[in-house]
């Protein structure tokens, strides 16, 4: 008998690539893919020693973000007040074998905003999530997104 041992960061990925991978979606469908990214969205990314949690709320094309920077990989207390709100689009169809046969980037903003697209969070949130064909939600084009 083999005896299989994974971290809980690990067993945490694999669980969320088992459960949120083959949304079925069609990525060339920018109708399909905007009703596919309704709703909540969690994830996180481990760099180096510490871990970058992200939580999404979508509806429409408007986002609220959440980033929040933990020495673990358990989920955080989200604080009431998302970190930014704002307005997102999505790129068109790009392709990289390196990440996936296919995806799409989203960019965020905040419109009216005196920082606007310069702002933090939507620069980071623009450089880190990704829409990946048939997969969902992506966080730095690894770690999948958990759709609550």
């Amino acid at each position: 008998m083999i005896k299989l041992s994974l971290s809980p960061v690990t067993a945490l990925l694999v669980w969320m690539a088992l459960f949120t991978s083959c949304s079925g979606v069609d990525i060339g469908d920018e109708q399909a893919v905007m009703d596919d990214l309704q709703g909540t969205w969690i994830g996180l990314e481990q760099t180096k020693n510490f871990y970058r949690h992200i939580k999404l709320n979508i509806s429409g094309n408007t986002y609220h973000g959440w980033i929040q920077y933990s020495d673990s990989a358990e989920e955080p207390d989200w604080t009431p007040l998302p970190a930014e709100s704002g307005t997102f689009s999505l790129s068109s169809v790009m392709a990289n074998t390196d990440i996936a046969p296919k995806f799409r980037r989203l960019s965020f903003s905040i419109p009216k905003a005196c920082c606007g697209d310069n702002s933090v969070t939507a620069k980071t949130l623009s450089q880190t999530i990704t829409y990946q064909e048939d997969k969902g939600l992506f966080v730095g084009d690894h770690a999948s997104m958990v759709h609550e």
